[in-house]
């Protein structure tokens, strides 16, 4: 039961750092702005990067909000369905992200009671698998992002509303691979921090500590 519960935690709080990672990057316009200044989006778009900020803004709004007008503003119908699917996820994202911190919270609780050495220890057995899949999936993605970047859709959406023409869809040609590739860089980036964190957490609730009850000699510790 000790090493199941370093397991759990640290799933629960991979997720919660999923969908933290996810939503610092998805949110941050700046981060938009800077990468379409890097892929030149201004050409691609014909439009300047005043007006870009602004559809940024209102996408951002929208994966927080839902407000269907914010995407009506700037783009197609059938982006705008496509975007209806993303919103659904991210929504879907909000919850597990919740299960995530609640369910790591309570194991943290139940940690500072119980200090055994094994659930470390399966704590960071469990993180160094998920590392070593995420290590994975990055090289395959370096390889082959066009296949990761279509198997990713296949699984979480059920249509083909996610397949736009870049010669006349805005949302494509203000976000090409090149864009979609930084920020999953940048998600991975701060899922490996976070998690790191959480097992930082994890060990400061189970160290020993000093017995400070009379009687006890000094440096002794709880097992």
């Amino acid at each position: 039961m000790k090493r199941v519960s370093g397991v759990l935690f640290t799933l629960l709080f991979s997720l919660f750092s999923l969908g933290i990672s996810l939503f610092s990057v998805a949110y941050n316009t700046e981060g938009y702005h800077a990468l379409q200044q890097r892929f030149s989006a201004e050409e691609t778009t014909g439009k300047r990067q005043q007006e870009l900020d602004i559809v940024n803004r209102d996408i951002v709004l929208y994966l927080q909000t839902g407000e269907i007008s914010r995407m009506t503003d700037h783009f197609s119908e059938r982006e705008c369905a496509h975007m209806k699917d993303v919103y659904e996820l991210f929504s879907f994202s909000r919850v597990a992200c919740l299960v995530g911190i609640a369910g790591a919270s309570a194991f943290l609780v139940a940690r500072k009671r119980e200090t055994h050495p094994q659930a470390a220890y399966a704590a960071w057995v469990t993180q160094g698998i998920l590392f070593l899949l995420l290590a994975a999936l990055v090289f395959y993605a370096v390889q082959s992002w066009g296949e990761v970047f279509t198997t990713f859709h296949h699984v979480f959406f059920r249509n083909d509303l996610w397949i736009l023409d870049a010669e006349t869809d805005l949302m494509i040609q203000m976000m090409p691979a090149p864009f979609f590739m930084a920020m999953a860089k940048g998600i991975a980036l701060r899922f490996v921090a976070y998690s790191l964190l959480g097992q930082g957490l994890w060990a400061l609730a189970g160290r020993d500590r000093v017995s400070v009850k009379k009687g006890k000699p000094k440096g002794e510790n709880y097992v």
